[in-house]
């Protein structure tokens, strides 16, 4: 609910972060981030897109050899206060709008994988994102339609 004020003291001047408006959930996503790039010299898959300090993206090798592990480790070391109190302090925002998400999926139809698969920027990036050696390809039509997922996120305004 916007304008209400939370329990506990806020920090006025806390604006904007690299996710966006600043509220606790981000702040606490960019020190997740300081922390993969940290121990993995990358963060997930897809960095923030306005962040100053310019993350790289993990490649899937590196999620799979580094970046998983250690996102599951932040998560349970954000569960001890000492830990998120020292290393991660963020505070309450003074002012947050709050949305109901609501998400669908579907896969993919087979000519829309046909489509995808016939558009040459695409298959470059899907190629991009193919890594033989986990197994992981997007070279056929069926690679596409098997491996690709569509998903629609939705927010409600909660008025």
């Amino acid at each position: 609910d916007k304008g209400r004020l939370p329990r506990g003291n806020c920090n006025a001047s806390l604006i904007n972060t690299s996710y966006g408006a600043y509220h606790e959930g981000s702040c606490i996503m960019e020190c997740k981030d300081r922390y993969l790039n940290d121990t993995c010299g990358c963060v997930n898959v897809v960095p923030p897109l306005n962040s100053v300090l310019q993350y790289r993206s993990c490649t899937l090798q590196e999620w799979a050899e580094c970046g998983y592990e250690r996102y599951m480790n932040f998560t349970k070391l954000f569960e001890d206060p000492d830990y998120t109190s020292n290393i991660c302090p963020c505070q309450s925002a003074c002012e947050e709008t709050n949305y109901e998400a609501k998400l669908s999926s579907s896969t993919l139809s087979l000519s829309y994988a046909q489509f995808l698969h016939n558009v040459v920027t695409i298959q470059q990036q899907l190629r991009s994102f193919s890594h033989p050696d986990l197994n992981i390809e997007y070279s056929t039509v069926k690679d596409i339609h098997d491996n690709l997922v569509v998903f629609d996120v939705s927010f409600s305004d909660m008025v």
